[in-house]
């Protein structure tokens, strides 16, 4: 059984409940830098949607198991990118990983924001385990991102218009 998971913008009154994600990802990250960092996304609310934020994956109980943080910019050669800094994901043995759900989370916060491009990084320690099955990083190539050194992109189709 596939268990599903809850995508939401983390806001800022669960702030310290994502914790556990990052400091597993950094462990020399205090809970101080963490929350200030994610403030700093979560106050970026002028325009709609907005151009920075935090994406969580939750589970049935309400837990954190996922995250990505995202930021929407224009490059030269590619156009619109919504770029996905620390893409984070609890894996655990016997269950059910959120990897799959975040990255269709990524897809869909591109397309909301009009980018042509989605750019998603991924810690370096990683490399040698590119291809394990249940990897950011397998998840993300066989969703069809490319690498580029450890930040992978993928051209994202328009949203469609749903008939009236």
């Amino acid at each position: 059984m596939i268990a599903a998971f809850l995508v939401k913008e983390l806001t800022a009154d669960r702030i310290t409940q994502a914790f556990p994600l990052v400091q597993a990802l950094y462990g020399d990250t205090s809970v101080a830098c963490w929350a200030d960092f994610a403030r700093g996304h979560l106050c970026n609310r002028v325009f709609e949607p907005p151009q920075t934020g935090i994406v969580a994956a939750e589970n049935a109980e309400g837990y954190i198991q996922g995250l990505f943080c995202y930021r929407v910019t224009d490059q030269a050669l590619r156009g619109r990118t919504l770029i996905c800094d620390h893409f984070i994901a609890f894996d655990l043995a016997g269950f059910n990983s959120p990897l799959q759900t975040l990255t269709e989370a990524a897809e869909t916060v591109a397309r909301r924001n009009n980018c042509a491009i989605l750019s998603v990084s991924l810690p370096g320690w990683a490399l040698p385990e590119l291809r394990r099955v249940g990897t950011p990083h397998a998840w993300l190539l066989d969703a069809g991102h490319r690498m580029d050194s450890l930040r992978f992109y993928k051209p994202v189709a328009p949203a469609t218009e749903s008939p009236t």
